[in-house]
């Protein structure tokens, strides 16, 4: 290679720097506003504006690693590629991390240059790639992933897919009732220019420099994530279910969302051992470790809430005249009847967990309204 050759590269190699040191304090800048937006409570629209500059941006780190460009500018570029690892087709400055990377490479298979010299390109470049632009990818892809987990009343969730330059963000909502609720598009945000000659924003423009995004209106009622306006519903829920009982008594669900007469037994026992047993005298003078029954406890509960009970729950809790006996092989045995003012009750309790779960599907075939029975599983 000739020597006017070696000194091209290296005038473009330097050229490299130069352009370089000028985008990254635009890039880091840009990547400060993006961090400054990333707010909860976004409307839908402002979330898709938030996304349009972080494509904007992002294009701006490309342009610095890879040399690419993406929207019209009154630059001149009379450098070529040196480099293959870019978008095919794109418009190149010659002026990237991978160009200048690709000119030392070149430079020093041929010993175009002295090794002193080239050891003060490679710690340059070097110090770029990893420490200077490098950090601030590492920034952008940061800030990327926080305003993805961000919440809002506006919208359900962030959805991105794909991967440069083909990104798409979409914001998500739920329409419809709870029983039919739909996922809906809201906004859909995608890459507009691929190139300077299919660009629509102005020269050199910098849309970073007077950004700026609002959370939503405080003054407008928030859209509630099943899609109903939260200032329709009633201020005080129809109905109380089980499930509702078992929420207020400190209980979580695990899954099992049924309300067969098998589980409730269980949530049953679960909460007796949540509460100090009370002893009951026997006609034989004795007596039984009998748990509070759950009428009782939700009486209670309402009484410290400075509630009224109501009735159809107290229907639900009461328990009815019951008589069961399982089998001796089961290991086993549950008696318990009930009276209007007073429970007697025996429950003999072994650790044989089949012999429970026989129990449970017995409990599970017998039509009961409610947990009729309060066991104690110790």
């Amino acid at each position: 290679m000739p020597r006017g050759e070696a000194q091209r590269l290296a005038t473009q190699l330097e050229a490299s720097f130069v352009e370089i040191e000028r985008l990254k304090p635009v890039y880091c800048y840009a990547i400060d506003q993006l961090e400054t937006h990333a707010v909860p409570n976004l409307s839908a629209q402002s979330a898709g504006k938030w996304f349009e500059l972080y494509l904007r941006v992002e294009d701006l780190g490309v342009q610095i690693r890879r040399g690419e460009i993406r929207h019209r500018t009154q630059q001149k570029f009379t450098y070529p590629c040196r480099h293959n690892t870019g978008t095919k087709g794109a418009v190149h400055s010659g002026l990237s991390i991978d160009d200048a990377n690709a000119i030392y490479q070149l430079m020093e298979t041929r010993e175009l240059a002295k090794e002193s010299r080239l050891t003060k390109w490679f710690m340059r470049i070097d110090g770029l790639d990893r420490d200077d632009v490098g950090q601030l990818d590492k920034r952008l892809s940061s800030c990327l992933d926080h305003f993805l987990g961000l919440r809002s009343a506006y919208y359900g969730r962030l959805e991105k897919s794909g991967k440069d330059p083909h990104e798409e963000l979409f914001v998500l909502g739920e329409t419809g009732a709870d029983s039919a609720q739909k996922i809906q598009v809201l906004v859909k945000t995608s890459r507009q220019c691929s190139g300077p000659k299919r660009c629509t924003c102005k020269d050199d423009a910098e849309p970073w420099n007077d950004f700026s995004l609002k959370p939503g209106d405080p003054h407008t009622q928030p859209r509630s994530l099943n899609g109903v306006d939260s200032s329709s519903e009633p201020a005080q829920k129809k109905d109380v279910g089980v499930l509702d009982i078992k929420r207020q008594f400190g209980f979580e669900d695990n899954g099992d969302k049924g309300t067969d007469a098998a589980s409730l037994a269980r949530d049953a026992a679960e909460l007796a051992l949540r509460r100090k047993p009370r002893r009951v005298a026997t006609s034989s003078g004795g007596g039984v470790w009998l748990p509070t029954s759950a009428k009782n406890l939700y009486n209670k509960k309402c009484e410290e809430n400075g509630t009224k009970p109501k009735p159809h729950i107290h229907t639900v809790l009461t328990v009815k005249d019951v008589h069961m006996t399982c089998h001796p092989c089961w290991s086993l045995t549950w008696q318990m009847a009930s009276s209007m003012d007073q429970r007697f009750g025996h429950c003999v309790i072994s650790y044989d967990l089949h012999a429970y779960a026989k129990l449970s599907n017995a409990l599970a075939s017998a039509e009961y309204l409610s947990p009729n029975v309060l066991t104690s599983l110790r």
